[in-house]
């Protein structure tokens, strides 16, 4: 997901948290970014204080992650960054179905997601 984010949408993270990161994923994670250029904040099993300092010194332009953070986020700002839940628990949005984010249809499903996001945050701006 992180290469499709950065070399298809231009997306590059500014703060990454992970409950689990295996090495390997580590080692990736930090080519990714030394390649990018980008310095590379991230966070293994935070608390919600450590989320929240990250949160604050980062004020990201979109979240992609639990109702954790979206709830970190609403409370340090009024219009707080666009967000697209990926992660459980996901609060007040009933799923019904499946919603894929590896394949075509889990890309679609993620661009849609973003899109939402972002259209929520600043409406008119993306989609007329």
């Amino acid at each position: 997901m992180l290469l499709f984010l950065s070399d298809y949408l231009g997306m590059i993270p500014t703060l990454v948290g992970l409950h689990e990161l295996a090495p390997s994923n580590m080692d990736f994670l930090t080519a990714f970014f030394q390649q990018k250029g980008v310095d590379y904040p991230h966070l293994v099993r935070p608390d919600q204080f450590q989320i929240r300092e990250a949160l604050a010194a980062e004020r990201p332009d979109i979240i992609l992650g639990s109702h954790y953070e979206r709830a970190i986020a609403r409370s340090l700002w009024e219009d707080p960054p666009g967000f697209v839940g990926l992660s459980s628990p996901i609060w007040g949005s009933p799923r019904l179905t499946f919603r894929p984010l590896m394949g075509l249809t889990g890309t679609l499903t993620l661009v849609e997601e973003i899109l939402a996001a972002l259209e929520q945050r600043a409406p008119g701006a993306l989609i007329r």
